[in-house]
């Protein structure tokens, strides 16, 4: 790989909220993004979707989103936001390069990627994995700081107790936005370079 192709560095990050958690039975039904190239933000969207009437829908998951069935029956379709999102990521990579993807950016982001991935099989869309290489998981770069002893561990690793104990308190918690705008601005905190002049 050339020197150059090594700073075209992509990241989509990503936060969804769901109707559950089985990325099989349950849909999204709030996604945030923010696309970045280079370290510089270039787009950041929010989407709320109406899931495939297929598809269940758990009180509990509502009652922590704070989205009603209500409202979700006034939100687009599925279909109408997959043509949406796979726009705007094949507007930044190609998919037909494999040296050309976004790393999935996001907090726990397995959960997340998992439910956009049976999002696009649900569209008929096979070639999701044709647009990332790989997981950027923050949740995962605090668990090896507190490995390599640059930091005490937290209370626990929730999204919101994280933030906090960092000095970033998640304000509109499960708001898939919100909640990713965290996420990347703990991400750049935790770099190395971060964490040394802070001496944490």
């Amino acid at each position: 790989m050339s020197p150059e192709r090594l700073v075209d560095m992509k990241v989509a990050w990503i936060d969804v909220e769901t109707t559950g958690v089985d990325p099989v039975k349950h849909g999204i039904i709030q996604l945030a993004l923010i696309i970045e190239v280079d370290y510089e933000e270039k787009e950041r969207h929010s989407f709320f979707i109406k899931p495939d009437p297929r598809l269940e829908i758990e009180a509990e998951a509502l009652g922590i989103n704070g989205i009603t069935e209500e409202q979700m029956e006034t939100f687009p379709p599925e279909k109408e936001t997959y043509h949406v999102l796979k726009g705007i990521f094949c507007s930044h990579v190609n998919p037909y390069d494999r040296a050309d993807k976004f790393l999935f950016g996001g907090y726990n982001c397995r959960f997340d990627m998992d439910f956009l991935y049976n999002f696009w099989k649900r569209q008929g869309d096979s070639y999701f994995f044709s647009l990332f290489s790989s997981t950027l998981d923050v949740k995962e770069m605090i668990a090896c700081n507190v490995w390599y002893r640059r930091i005490a561990p937290p209370a626990n690793y929730k999204l919101g107790t994280v933030a906090k104990y960092f000095g970033f308190p998640l304000e509109n918690a499960h708001n898939a936005m919100a909640d990713i705008e965290a996420t990347r601005e703990l991400a750049y905190f935790l770099k190395p370079t971060k964490l040394q002049e802070e001496k944490i």
